[in-house]
């Protein structure tokens, strides 16, 4: 098996004082895959924040790469969503990967911010590893989120998170070296990629 020079992890979407699913994995890999390999983490200052109070520091294996957003941030939820996806495809865009037979690329998130800078890296580099992630599939719009047993449906919130994921899935299927997804029923969507996140 070939030495691992580097991963890359993208985290732009990490924001707020929650932990997502999402949000443990990759600060829990980066935790114990820094001891082996150096890490790079490109996040925006929330994610740098949350990284901060789980006790995930910078060290001689892991280094945070931090984009500036706080004007944009500043200016409403919206505004910060499109900007840290806009920053994502930059980062795909422009960063150099030196050795890239043996350079790793992960995405914490399905979110565009997360997922088109490792798609644009590896049209860039076919020879990088992409591992992707995949932890929950958008419901049908139609139906919407139903919580438990209540009635109230959040069928615009189905639709916008099913439109997100619309395009990003077949990226992840066609150009995506493996997939980690955290349960059996994920697993069958990529049969040729996955591995359990278990």
């Amino acid at each position: 098996m070939k030495m691992i020079t580097n991963l890359h992890i993208f985290a732009l979407a990490a924001h707020g004082t929650g932990l997502s699913g999402g949000d443990r994995i990759f600060i829990e890999l980066a935790r114990r895959w820094s001891k082996k390999m150096p890490i790079d983490i490109h996040l925006w200052g929330e994610g740098y924040q949350m990284c901060q109070k789980q006790g995930l520091k910078e060290s001689t294996g892991l280094r945070f790469k931090i984009s500036n957003l706080g004007f944009f941030c500043k200016l409403g939820f919206f505004i910060c969503y499109f900007a840290r996806i806009i920053e994502g495809v930059r980062l795909g865009l422009t960063l150099t990967l030196e050795n890239k037979n043996t350079i790793y690329i992960y995405n914490a998130s399905e979110f565009w911010m997360d997922s088109l800078p490792c798609f644009i890296l590896k049209l860039r580099y076919s020879e990088v590893k992409w591992i992707a992630t995949w932890f929950q599939t958008a419901p049908n719009p139609v139906r919407g989120f139903a919580e438990a047993d209540r009635v109230k449906r959040y069928g615009f919130s189905a639709l916008l998170y099913w439109l997100m994921q619309l395009p990003i899935k077949p990226l992840i299927s066609r150009f995506a070296d493996k997939v980690i997804v955290n349960n059996d029923g994920e697993k069958e969507r990529f049969p040729r990629l996955t591995n359990s996140g278990n």
